[in-house]
């Protein structure tokens, strides 16, 4: 029996931390008025599987071909060679060695079984190597005309300090015969962060890009939107596509290069020591119609808003739905209907909840004003009342500010009941009736909840005999033992298995600062005298 359990828990947290990898980061472009955006699960990938030159699993070579999607080798000294594409269970790694006796790299390449056609968004969370070799996540059409660089990213290396502080977005369209390339060279194009001198090969981030129609990208970074290109005059002002734009279906390719044709090859001390382009996952989406019950959107989690300050409460819409129903605060009860909301991203960083098996959504009312009641009222994706920014404010709480007053955020007054109204209140990051716990119970998609979790379970219950939560973290996560277990090792380590993190604990409740942590993939790993589980954090 205890083998069973042991397998179901290791069933559980495989299931659960591969549902989490990117279901934390919504889709942060807006799928337009009316459309939700639905996961192509087909094409996406978390790499969440061992996979080498030998040992090909189907989770692999139903999605992938490890190779460019023609014969072609490669640019410059490129030698692109099918071993060089690997993962560990986690992560996928496209590898860079030398070609012995030469000064040529192998360099490793995947290319997607299925091609992409606007509008879709597509997006990489990856850590790019430390060196000059090139990494690259971009879009490619099969006759090589039409091309879209979702990322192009150089470590660093001697002398390169300016192309490490910088990340390229751009696209091309060519003339194959004779040969003509245009891509855009506006300082735009070489996307650097802020404070200067920060390099984006120190940690993972995630690239996405927004092909919107054949005359519109944009380019997110971590979630924001980084750069536009659009018009004519800038996807293709030389006419190679003959007026067409960016239209062909295209090819999805992860790789990387040494592109000696304009940049110096790589040396042998940076190909010992940095000749990894690690992959965390890669996902696509579609805007779709959206319903009522977000039927066929994967995209959109199912949540429940629980006061951080008074935890037994959450904000509760009442029996089924109407314009003008009051919102208040209600006890916790995530298996309760009128506390699970849909969570729509509307685009530009704002989202509005709506209300499952109903039309109806979180409405803040026209303007802003102090106890102002928060009610439900016809969803509408272009009505400003039902749009909310989610601010930060630590210790895993979220502040809710209205987009077309934020000066004011929904607040659940002093302490909490049942039948509390919730309100407007002028937006302060200190006020703790305005931090919320958002915690995702399930999907969109007729209201199911997320594989891996039972009627009775949320991203906070229990495994077994340890807790582990908030997960995401930012500054913080808690890990808490049942009272029959006296003392639990817990280890912290990198993606790469480097040691972030030892001790053993014995209370209750214990609290590990993460603050330190740079934003990232990690593993936790809890031992007690009984078992033993790992689960990835995500550190955001």
């Amino acid at each position: 029996m205890k083998n069973l359990l042991s397998l179901l828990l290791l069933l559980f947290v495989t299931i659960f931390s591969t549902a989490q990898e990117w279901s934390a980061f919504p889709v942060p472009a807006n799928a337009g008025s009316g459309k939700v955006w639905q996961l192509q699960s087909n094409i996406s990938d978390d790499f969440n599987y061992t996979m080498s030159e030998g040992n090909r699993p189907a989770a692999f070579t139903n999605k992938w071909y490890p190779r460019y999607h023609n014969n072609w080798t490669g640019p410059g000294k490129t030698l692109w060679n099918s071993p060089q594409a690997w993962s560990n269970g986690d992560q996928l790694a496209i590898q860079a060695v030398r070609v012995p006796g030469t000064d040529q790299v192998y360099c490793g390449i995947i290319t997607n079984k299925t091609r992409i056609r606007y509008p879709v968004y597509f997006e990489i969370s990856a850590k790019i190597m430390n060196q000059t070799l090139a990494n690259a996540f971009w879009l490619l059409s099969p006759d090589d005309t039409q091309e879209i660089d979702a990322m192009e990213g150089y470590g660093g290396g001697a002398g390169q300090q300016w192309f490490a502080e910088r990340m390229h977005l751009s696209h091309h369209v060519f003339i194959r015969n004779p040969f003509q390339d245009y891509q855009p060279k506006d300082a735009g194009s070489w996307h650097r962060r802020s404070p200067a001198g920060t390099v984006w090969r120190a940690a993972y981030h995630r690239y996405g890009c927004y092909w919107r129609d054949p005359w519109h990208l944009e380019y997110y970074i971590d979630g924001q939107l980084v750069r536009t290109v659009s018009g004519q005059n800038m996807i293709d002002p030389l006419g190679y596509t003959n007026g067409t734009g960016l239209n062909k279906e295209m090819d999805i390719i992860i790789d990387a290069e040494n592109q000696t044709d304009w940049r110096p090859g790589p040396t042998d001390a940076e190909l010992q020591n940095g000749n990894i382009f690690w992959v965390d996952w890669m996902r696509v989406y579609k805007p779709v119609n959206g319903n009522n019950n977000g039927g066929g959107n994967e995209g959109n989690p199912l949540v429940t808003l629980r006061k951080g300050n008074s935890t037994g409460f959450a904000i509760d819409g009442g029996n089924g739905g109407g314009n003008g129903q009051n919102v208040y605060l209600w006890s916790y009860n995530q298996n309760n209907v009128n506390q699970q909301w849909i969570e729509i991203n509307r685009g530009g960083g704002f989202y509005s909840y709506q209300k499952r098996n109903t039309n109806f959504c979180i409405d803040g009312s026209s303007g802003g004003g102090n106890g102002k009641n928060v009610k439900l009222w016809a969803c509408n994706a272009g009505n400003q009342n039902q749009q909310f920014r989610k601010i930060n404010v630590g210790n895993n709480r979220i502040r809710l500010q209205k987009r077309n007053a934020s000066g004011f955020s929904i607040d659940g007054r002093g302490g909490g009941s049942n039948g509390q109204n919730v309100h407007m209140w002028a937006s302060n990051n200190n006020n703790g009736n305005q931090g919320w716990i958002i915690t995702q119970i399930g999907t969109a998609k007729n209201g199911n909840l997320k594989a891996g979790f039972s009627e009775s379970e949320s991203s906070e219950s229990n495994i077994s005999s340890v807790s582990i939560y908030p997960n995401p973290v930012t500054d913080h996560v808690n890990i808490s033992l049942k009272n029959d277990i006296d003392t639990a090792d817990v280890i912290i380590t990198d993606i790469q298995g480097k040691l972030i993190y030892k001790r053993t604990i014995s209370n209750s409740l214990n609290e590990i600062k993460t603050s330190s942590f740079n934003k990232g993939l990690y593993l936790i790993q809890v031992k007690t005298s009984d078992e033993s589980f790992t689960k990835k954090l995500i550190v955001k």
